[in-house]
């Protein structure tokens, strides 16, 4: 009880702030007095048009990109995929260890596997 009347007390303190927070420059009417000197906003001119690579090469960085996505979306599920098989087996055979450990031999094989190819798709830095 005392939790929820904390956090609701929080999001009350919080949520009185933000008005106050909104108009902490003290010009309620949008007109600022005379003589008030503040800085102006600073301008910056467009980026040259130099700056912007070219639309091709985003476009195919993109399908990549997302192609390795799925991908690796879809190893990852191969990956779990495979541990809830192996979650069943054992359930199932828990009691036969030969079986177990001819099993588990090529779920290592398997899962080493799989691991490798989701390594290789991970983007790292120095690609």
């Amino acid at each position: 009880m005392t939790k929820t009347l904390s956090r609701l007390a929080v999001a009350a303190v919080l949520l009185s702030s933000v008005p106050l927070a909104a108009s902490a420059d003290g010009w309620h009417d949008g007109a600022r007095p005379d003589g008030w000197s503040g800085p102006e906003a600073p301008t910056y001119p467009a980026p040259p048009p130099a700056a912007y690579p070219g639309r091709l090469r985003d476009a195919r960085e993109w399908r990549e990109r997302r192609s390795r996505e799925r991908e690796l979306a879809e190893v990852t599920a191969q990956l779990r995929e495979l541990d809830a098989q192996r979650d069943r087996f054992h359930a199932e055979n828990r009691y036969r260890p030969g079986k177990l450990r001819r099993y588990d031999r090529g779920y290592a094989a398997r899962r080493a596997e799989l691991e490798r190819r989701y390594h290789e798709l991970q983007i790292v830095a120095w690609r």
